[in-house]
């Protein structure tokens, strides 16, 4: 009898120990960071090496002509600094911006739109219109003009090289080379699309994910 007891005590010990086990590998799996000290990864088996500032994650896609890599930093967010829309637009590096207030129509409802134009490029920001001076979020944006400044240096027409000194302290030249697009996503859905031509920056666009449906094209009003 005493046997028993003693194999049922040392079968939920084991049980138990292993739930634990499972519950702090689940647990650290999930909450499982880049580590940003270590700045140094490959891309098709080239050594490249990220600034700890762009806080990159993992590479996405590096197939044709694209790069994806995913990445969580505040300039993700707010490539042109912090923008507030309300209750006085404070427009920061696009203060050249004229500015048009509309209402988004969706099918859950409406959406305040901070729309900004300037030139050829155009940038609209979404806000709550009940959130007195709160940031504006980055929805969507099309950069072809040399004149807009980003708040880390970027603009069009600067070389490449330049370009990706930006983000990082080691880019392979035969990287540069192959691809005519670079991309950062976020965990939130908003992508920005970096755009190449003749080894210069052609073209900045914003595009992002939302759960509700647009009833137009923002972008081509």
């Amino acid at each position: 009898m005493r046997s028993y007891f003693l194999n049922i005590l040392f079968a939920c010990s084991v049980i138990f120990f292993s739930c634990n086990s499972l519950k702090k590998t689940t647990k650290r799996n999930t909450n499982a960071k880049y580590d940003h000290s270590s700045k140094s990864f490959k891309i098709n088996g080239l050594l490249v090496s990220a600034k700890n500032s762009t806080q990159f994650d993992t590479v996405i896609k590096s197939a044709s002509d694209t790069l994806s890599i995913a990445v969580n930093s505040t300039y993700a967010y707010f490539p042109f600094g912090p923008i507030k829309a309300n209750p006085k637009p404070d427009l920061g590096l696009l203060h050249t911006f004229s500015i048009t207030n509309e209402i988004l129509r969706t099918d859950i409802g409406d959406e305040d739109l901070l729309i900004l134009n300037h030139g050829s490029s155009k940038v609209i920001y979404a806000y709550n219109s009940t959130y007195e001076g709160s940031d504006a979020d980055l929805y969507k944006g099309e950069i072809y003009d040399a004149d807009v400044h980003f708040i880390n240096g970027i603009k069009i027409g600067m070389n490449i090289d330049d370009f990706y000194k930006v983000f990082f302290d080691h880019f392979p030249k035969d990287l540069k080379d192959r691809y005519a697009y670079f991309m950062l996503e976020t965990t939130y859905g908003l992508t920005h699309i970096y755009a190449f031509e003749n080894n210069k920056l052609k073209s900045v666009k914003f595009t992002s994910e939302t759960y509700w449906k647009l009833a137009y094209n923002t972008l081509l009003q």
